[in-house]
Protein backbone atom coordinates (compact mmCIF):
# COMPACT_ATOMS: atom_id res chain seq x y z
CA UNK A 1 0.00 0.00 0.00
CA UNK A 2 2.62 2.27 0.98
CA UNK A 3 4.59 1.82 -2.69
CA UNK A 4 1.30 2.75 -4.62
CA UNK A 5 0.75 6.01 -2.17
CA UNK A 6 4.18 6.67 -3.02
CA UNK A 7 3.34 6.66 -6.93
CA UNK A 8 5.57 3.18 -7.39
CA UNK A 9 3.03 1.29 -9.25
CA UNK A 10 5.39 -1.04 -11.09
CA UNK A 11 6.92 -1.78 -7.38
CA UNK A 12 3.63 -2.60 -6.09
CA UNK A 13 2.10 -4.64 -8.62
CA UNK A 14 4.73 -6.83 -7.50
CA UNK A 15 4.68 -6.96 -3.98
CA UNK A 16 0.28 -7.44 -4.65
CA UNK A 17 1.16 -10.26 -7.07
CA UNK A 18 3.90 -11.74 -4.05
CA UNK A 19 1.24 -11.06 -1.63
CA UNK A 20 -1.68 -12.98 -3.87
CA UNK A 21 0.68 -15.93 -3.66
CA UNK A 22 -0.12 -16.46 -0.28
CA UNK A 23 -3.43 -14.92 0.00
CA UNK A 24 -5.49 -15.37 -2.59
CA UNK A 25 -7.80 -12.38 -2.16
CA UNK A 26 -9.61 -10.95 -4.70
CA UNK A 27 -8.99 -7.24 -3.28
CA UNK A 28 -5.52 -7.73 -4.13
CA UNK A 29 -6.25 -8.51 -7.52
CA UNK A 30 -8.27 -5.28 -7.51
CA UNK A 31 -5.22 -3.71 -6.06
CA UNK A 32 -2.97 -4.90 -9.31
CA UNK A 33 -5.51 -3.72 -11.45
CA UNK A 34 -5.74 -0.22 -9.71
CA UNK A 35 -2.20 -0.16 -10.41
CA UNK A 36 -2.04 -0.84 -13.75
CA UNK A 37 -4.73 2.21 -14.15
CA UNK A 38 -2.42 4.35 -12.60
CA UNK A 39 0.56 3.29 -14.98
CA UNK A 40 -1.88 4.00 -17.98
CA UNK A 41 -1.96 0.06 -18.79
CA UNK A 42 -5.34 0.09 -19.64
CA UNK A 43 -5.61 -3.33 -20.89
CA UNK A 44 -4.10 -5.06 -18.16
CA UNK A 45 -6.11 -3.08 -15.60
CA UNK A 46 -9.17 -4.46 -17.53
CA UNK A 47 -8.26 -7.81 -17.80
CA UNK A 48 -7.20 -7.64 -13.60
CA UNK A 49 -11.07 -5.93 -13.21
CA UNK A 50 -12.81 -8.68 -14.84
CA UNK A 51 -10.88 -11.42 -13.12
CA UNK A 52 -11.65 -9.65 -9.85
CA UNK A 53 -15.37 -9.69 -10.80
CA UNK A 54 -15.44 -12.81 -11.83
CA UNK A 55 -13.92 -14.26 -8.36
CA UNK A 56 -16.17 -16.06 -6.68
CA UNK A 57 -14.88 -14.62 -3.08
CA UNK A 58 -15.28 -11.16 -4.07
CA UNK A 59 -17.58 -9.34 -2.28
CA UNK A 60 -20.80 -7.87 -4.45
CA UNK A 61 -19.69 -4.48 -3.54
CA UNK A 62 -15.69 -5.01 -4.79
CA UNK A 63 -17.21 -6.79 -8.18
CA UNK A 64 -19.44 -3.74 -8.63
CA UNK A 65 -16.16 -1.32 -8.10
CA UNK A 66 -14.06 -3.47 -10.39
CA UNK A 67 -17.39 -3.18 -13.08
CA UNK A 68 -17.64 0.41 -12.99
CA UNK A 69 -13.56 0.86 -13.25
CA UNK A 70 -14.07 -1.21 -16.57
CA UNK A 71 -16.70 1.25 -17.57
CA UNK A 72 -14.80 4.08 -17.02
CA UNK A 73 -11.70 2.80 -18.89
CA UNK A 74 -13.74 2.00 -21.61
CA UNK A 75 -15.81 5.31 -22.13
CA UNK A 76 -11.84 6.82 -21.79
CA UNK A 77 -11.13 4.78 -24.60
CA UNK A 78 -13.94 5.66 -26.55
CA UNK A 79 -13.95 9.36 -26.07
CA UNK A 80 -9.70 9.35 -26.99
CA UNK A 81 -10.75 7.88 -30.38
CA UNK A 82 -13.17 10.35 -30.99
CA UNK A 83 -11.18 13.17 -29.90
CA UNK A 84 -9.12 14.93 -32.85
CA UNK A 85 -5.63 13.90 -32.58
CA UNK A 86 -4.40 17.43 -31.73
CA UNK A 87 -6.79 17.80 -28.60
CA UNK A 88 -5.87 18.12 -25.41
CA UNK A 89 -6.82 15.21 -23.23
CA UNK A 90 -10.33 14.99 -21.44
CA UNK A 91 -9.97 15.06 -17.41
CA UNK A 92 -10.99 11.73 -17.35
CA UNK A 93 -7.92 10.26 -19.16
CA UNK A 94 -5.84 12.31 -17.61
CA UNK A 95 -7.48 10.83 -13.98
CA UNK A 96 -6.77 6.97 -15.58
CA UNK A 97 -3.65 7.78 -16.08
CA UNK A 98 -2.51 9.99 -13.44
CA UNK A 99 -4.19 9.54 -10.48
CA UNK A 100 -1.80 11.47 -7.79
CA UNK A 101 -1.53 14.96 -8.92
CA UNK A 102 -0.42 16.34 -5.28
CA UNK A 103 -2.32 17.03 -2.08
CA UNK A 104 -5.71 17.09 -2.23
CA UNK A 105 -7.84 20.02 -0.95
CA UNK A 106 -9.22 17.59 1.94
CA UNK A 107 -5.70 16.29 2.58
CA UNK A 108 -4.52 20.13 2.92
CA UNK A 109 -7.96 21.33 4.72
CA UNK A 110 -7.59 18.72 7.71
CA UNK A 111 -4.01 19.64 8.54
CA UNK A 112 -5.13 23.44 8.62
CA UNK A 113 -7.87 22.67 10.84
CA UNK A 114 -6.31 20.82 13.26
CA UNK A 115 -3.42 23.81 13.53
CA UNK A 116 -6.28 26.34 14.07
CA UNK A 117 -8.20 24.02 16.31
CA UNK A 118 -5.29 23.62 18.87
CA UNK A 119 -4.77 27.49 18.42
CA UNK A 120 -8.12 28.24 19.26
CA UNK A 121 -8.66 25.55 22.08
CA UNK A 122 -5.34 27.27 23.47
CA UNK A 123 -6.58 30.42 22.93
CA UNK A 124 -9.90 29.46 25.12
CA UNK A 125 -8.53 27.88 27.74
CA UNK A 126 -6.02 30.60 28.33
CA UNK A 127 -8.78 33.35 28.42
CA UNK A 128 -10.84 31.13 31.16
CA UNK A 129 -7.69 31.04 32.95
CA UNK A 130 -7.33 34.75 33.14
CA UNK A 131 -10.98 35.44 33.85
CA UNK A 132 -10.88 32.96 36.66
CA UNK A 133 -7.93 34.00 38.02
CA UNK A 134 -9.47 38.02 38.09
CA UNK A 135 -12.57 36.27 39.84
CA UNK A 136 -10.24 34.68 42.71
CA UNK A 137 -8.39 38.27 43.17
CA UNK A 138 -11.93 39.69 43.74
CA UNK A 139 -12.85 36.89 46.06
CA UNK A 140 -9.50 37.64 48.07
CA UNK A 141 -10.83 40.95 48.00
CA UNK A 142 -13.48 41.13 49.96
CA UNK A 143 -13.69 41.02 53.39
CA UNK A 144 -16.41 39.03 55.82
CA UNK A 145 -18.95 40.97 54.99
CA UNK A 146 -18.84 40.94 51.74
CA UNK A 147 -17.07 44.35 51.02
CA UNK A 148 -13.99 45.06 48.83
CA UNK A 149 -11.08 46.20 51.11
CA UNK A 150 -8.15 46.64 48.69
CA UNK A 151 -9.95 47.70 46.01
CA UNK A 152 -12.32 50.97 45.31
CA UNK A 153 -16.04 50.10 43.93
CA UNK A 154 -14.60 51.46 40.40
CA UNK A 155 -11.95 49.33 40.81
CA UNK A 156 -13.74 45.95 41.83
CA UNK A 157 -16.89 46.33 39.26
CA UNK A 158 -13.80 47.12 36.71
CA UNK A 159 -12.39 43.53 38.07
CA UNK A 160 -15.39 41.67 37.76
CA UNK A 161 -16.43 43.13 34.66
CA UNK A 162 -12.84 41.80 32.97
CA UNK A 163 -13.44 38.92 34.52
CA UNK A 164 -16.90 37.89 32.94
CA UNK A 165 -16.06 39.40 29.72
CA UNK A 166 -12.59 37.27 29.34
CA UNK A 167 -14.37 33.76 30.72
CA UNK A 168 -17.35 34.63 28.21
CA UNK A 169 -14.80 34.99 25.28
CA UNK A 170 -12.67 32.14 26.83
CA UNK A 171 -16.22 29.64 26.36
CA UNK A 172 -16.93 30.63 22.92
CA UNK A 173 -13.09 30.30 21.70
CA UNK A 174 -12.90 27.08 23.07
CA UNK A 175 -16.02 26.03 21.91
CA UNK A 176 -14.92 26.95 18.20
CA UNK A 177 -11.35 24.86 18.81
CA UNK A 178 -13.73 21.71 19.60
CA UNK A 179 -16.11 22.38 16.48
CA UNK A 180 -12.96 23.06 14.65
CA UNK A 181 -11.39 19.80 15.98
CA UNK A 182 -14.53 17.80 15.26
CA UNK A 183 -14.02 19.29 11.81
CA UNK A 184 -10.82 18.26 11.26
CA UNK A 185 -11.18 14.56 12.94
CA UNK A 186 -14.15 14.48 10.02
CA UNK A 187 -11.26 15.20 7.67
CA UNK A 188 -9.14 13.32 8.55
CA UNK A 189 -11.28 9.92 8.80
CA UNK A 190 -12.76 11.55 4.79
CA UNK A 191 -9.06 11.50 3.65
CA UNK A 192 -8.26 8.55 4.86
CA UNK A 193 -11.35 6.26 3.45
CA UNK A 194 -10.66 8.15 0.02
CA UNK A 195 -6.98 6.41 0.24
CA UNK A 196 -8.26 3.23 1.65
CA UNK A 197 -10.88 3.01 -1.63
CA UNK A 198 -8.67 4.50 -3.37
CA UNK A 199 -6.39 0.97 -3.31
CA UNK A 200 -9.00 -1.12 -1.45
CA UNK A 201 -11.61 -2.44 -2.32
CA UNK A 202 -13.18 -3.00 1.60
CA UNK A 203 -16.23 -1.71 3.45
CA UNK A 204 -15.99 1.96 3.79
CA UNK A 205 -16.30 3.62 7.26
CA UNK A 206 -19.12 4.72 9.01
CA UNK A 207 -18.67 7.60 11.60
CA UNK A 208 -21.09 9.41 13.81
CA UNK A 209 -21.18 12.58 16.18
CA UNK A 210 -23.56 13.53 18.79
CA UNK A 211 -23.98 17.07 20.61
CA UNK A 212 -25.07 16.75 24.45
CA UNK A 213 -25.87 20.16 25.67
CA UNK A 214 -24.41 20.18 29.78
CA UNK A 215 -25.33 23.04 32.20
CA UNK A 216 -21.71 24.47 32.14
CA UNK A 217 -21.18 23.80 28.49
CA UNK A 218 -21.70 20.91 25.52
CA UNK A 219 -19.95 17.71 24.95
CA UNK A 220 -19.65 16.58 21.78
CA UNK A 221 -18.62 12.63 21.27
CA UNK A 222 -18.25 10.78 17.81
CA UNK A 223 -18.13 6.86 17.58
CA UNK A 224 -16.54 5.57 14.24
CA UNK A 225 -16.54 1.73 12.63
CA UNK A 226 -14.21 0.66 10.97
Amino acid sequence: MELYRAGKYRAAIARFKDAYRNVSSPKLIYNVARSYEALGESDEAVRDYLRCASDAKASEALKQKAIRRVRIIERARRRSAAAPRDAAPSAETLQLTRTESGPSFVGTSKWVTAGLSLALVGGGATLLHLGLADESELDDARTVSGQVSSLTRTQAQALADQSESRKLTGTIVLGAGVAMAVTSLILFLVDGDEEQTTVDGGASDTVSFTATPMPDGGAVGFLAEF
